[in-house]
């Protein structure tokens, strides 16, 4: 069955053009993922606690196309494909982090794919103003979506309304892993394999907020906030996004953002700082 293992500050975990069929689920502890271009080392992000990788080579007998590395002392539960399919039968709970995992990479495959045929049949300017398509970063399939380059300075999520300050327990949030994904809390989000996030919010029927609802991205310097096909789409400074129409990504402001989770009327409405 599943078991865990330590790995020291440094200790490379998975090696790029290695071969394996091992996941691993961080329990405690950092990795850094990173790939080899033309131009040396690059690094993809940084993944922790409750975090996946590897979970392609579940999938597939093809080359790992990420390395990771510990950046501290690393506790990690590893899954190869027999443990699974135990875990599939006797213990579901253990794989729902890879479940979720797997759906937020189709979620965002489809995203991916639903941009590119939009570019293809009709032109740019049909987009809404200040629209932009976020540059795809450097990664391979065996770095999760989550990995994405570093960008300087701080970004602080707080609420606007009380529903929003509530999520928030009243608190100013620092945001330090990309992507941060946001949506509705379900009766019990940890047994919920459909929904992936950081940040729940509670939210009653007629529901503004989608299970899956947005997310804050960065990739090649730029920071974005991203609605994830929400059912009512997301509100960026006065810009809809998402909603079964126009762009679903757009490009945050250096400084204020407001983001309004839904409909125009929706009780969650946020400030995003960009520093």
């Amino acid at each position: 069955m599943a078991g865990k293992r330590i790995y020291a500050p440094g200790e490379v975990i998975i090696e790029e053009k290695s071969h394996g069929t091992t996941a691993y689920i961080i329990e405690r502890g950092r990795v850094e993922v990173s790939a080899q271009s033309r131009r040396g080392k690059v690094i993809l992000g940084r993944l922790g606690k409750d975090e996946i990788f590897g979970e392609i080579g579940l999938l597939e007998d093809t080359p790992r196309t990420a390395t990771v590395a510990a950046v501290d002392e690393v506790v990690a539960i590893e899954l190869d494909r027999d443990d699974f399919n135990e875990a599939l039968l006797k213990n579901p709970r253990l794989i729902l982090p890879l479940m979720k995992a797997f759906f937020e990479r189709l979620r965002q495959l489809n995203r991916r794919v639903v941009e590119a045929s939009a570019r293809e049949s009709r032109p740019q300017a049909a987009f809404p103003q200040g629209a932009e398509l976020q540059p795809e970063a450097p990664f391979g399939e065996e770095s999760p979506f989550a990995a994405e380059a570093p960008v300087p300075g701080k970004v602080i999520l707080s609420g606007v309304s009380k529903p929003a300050q509530d999520a928030l327990e009243g608190h100013e949030m620092v945001i330090d892993r990309f992507p941060f994904k946001v949506g509705r809390q379900s009766r019990d989000s940890s047994v919920d394999a459909l929904s992936h996030n950081d940040l729940y919010l509670s939210d009653h029927a007629p529901y503004n907020v989608s299970r899956n609802h947005f997310s804050i991205n960065q990739s090649l310097g730029q920071r974005y906030l991203v609605d994830r096909g929400s059912k009512l789409g997301t509100l960026l400074n006065n810009q809809r996004l998402g909603g079964g129409g126009g762009a679903d990504r757009v490009k945050l402001n250096q400084g204020e953002n407001i983001i309004v989770v839904g409909s125009p009327s929706s009780p969650f409405r946020f400030r995003l700082m960009l520093h």
